[in-house]
């Protein structure tokens, strides 16, 4: 086993740095095991959410909202306000830049809506609150494209993820829009965002040269459905779906904060190919949350005894008992945002993806 591992780690950072050295950027994946994109998709993940890049959040990036019609909180406002394209694009180009991926370095996971992928599919905004809005979208898929090919050269691994569905898949202004949701009130809202995601896949599938850094795609974010049911039958459509176009690509799904039963929806799927559940882990809403330092909320999720590390435990090992194979996972982000109660500002900030 020791020679086994010596030889992995080996081969892994050959791989690594035939990946980093810029004209060898995007040599094409083996077809023998372990290739460059087996390490990407299946070494153990350690990233930063990119947030407020495609998928604006207000609190995290104020710049592009200065001209938002109301209530300004969401993409949606910023494309109806004016100079949306103008302030959109020169976010878009300097929000993340070289110095940001060197310092990173590591995995990183990032963030579109589905009206980003209106520069290679504008049929993914019809009969959307989006629709006609091409004209200020039309460039994000290009910057996407070279953002996954700047984090290749920095040997960093991206995990895309559908922030902001048709419908909208929770009340949050982050999921695209300032408007109620309505993802899972009406179905061809969730047919529509099957039709995106294909989209998105074939992208991915197609890149020239090939994107051998994508981990996997997370088909939607922090879902708020009416009934698990609906949701899970819904991922199930998305799996069946997806995995008909490249049937290794490994997908993530989100537990809507129910992470034993989600887990064992997964376990009841029998998956055929790396199927992650994702665990949002916010330390930084309650009272009590902010006023406990972060130092002690790192402490916490270092106690075996203590109540989620013994949940994340439960839920890794129902999720890894598939006798060796590479079929289901778990990955899990923390946010800890400590605020001085008197002058309200932020005293530290702890951000953790595994």
């Amino acid at each position: 086993m020791h020679r086994f591992a010596n030889k992995f780690e080996s081969t892994y950072h050959k791989i690594i740095d035939r990946a980093t050295k810029p004209h060898q950027a995007h040599a094409t994946p083996s077809s023998t095991f372990p290739s460059e994109q087996d390490f990407y998709r299946y070494r153990k993940q350690r990233g930063v959410n990119l947030g407020s890049w495609f998928v604006l959040e207000r609190w995290i990036a104020d710049e592009p909202f200065q001209f938002a019609a109301a209530p300004g909180q969401s993409d949606l406002d910023v494309a109806r306000g004016a100079q949306a394209r103008e302030l959109l694009e020169r976010h878009w180009d300097t929000w993340i830049t070289e110095i940001d991926w060197s310092w990173i370095a590591h995995c990183g996971i990032n963030a579109i809506g589905y009206y980003h992928l209106c520069g290679i599919d504008a049929s993914v905004l019809a009969g959307t609150d989006f629709a006609g809005m091409e004209n200020i979208f039309g460039g994000a898929w290009q910057r996407i494209v070279k953002a996954i090919q700047t984090a290749h050269q920095f040997g960093i691994g991206v995990l895309i993820d559908l922030h902001a569905a048709p419908g909208k898949q929770n009340r949050d202004a982050h999921a695209g829009t300032s408007n109620p949701p309505h993802f899972f009130d009406e179905a061809h809202h969730r047919a529509h965002t099957i039709q995106v995601l294909r989209t998105l896949v074939r992208a991915l599938l197609s890149g020239s040269p090939p994107f051998s850094n994508i981990i996997g795609v997370e088909v939607l974010n922090e879902p708020q459905p009416s009934d698990d049911r609906l949701l899970q039958n819904w991922y199930s459509s998305v799996m069946g779906e997806l995995r008909s176009l490249d049937p290794s690509l490994p997908i993530y799904l989100s537990d809507c904060w129910k992470t034993d039963g989600y887990a064992q929806y997964i376990e009841s799927t029998s998956p055929t190919a790396l199927t992650v559940l994702d665990h949002h882990l916010y330390r930084c809403f309650t009272g009590a949350d902010i006023s406990t330092r972060a130092q002690d909320h790192t402490r916490a999720l270092m106690d075996p005894e203590a109540e989620t590390p013994k949940m994340l435990s439960r839920v890794s090992s129902m999720l890894n008992k598939n006798h060796g194979a590479i079929v289901s996972g778990m990955v899990w982000g923390t946010e800890s945002r400590i605020i001085d109660r008197k002058t309200g500002r932020n005293q530290g900030l702890y951000l953790s993806t595994t």
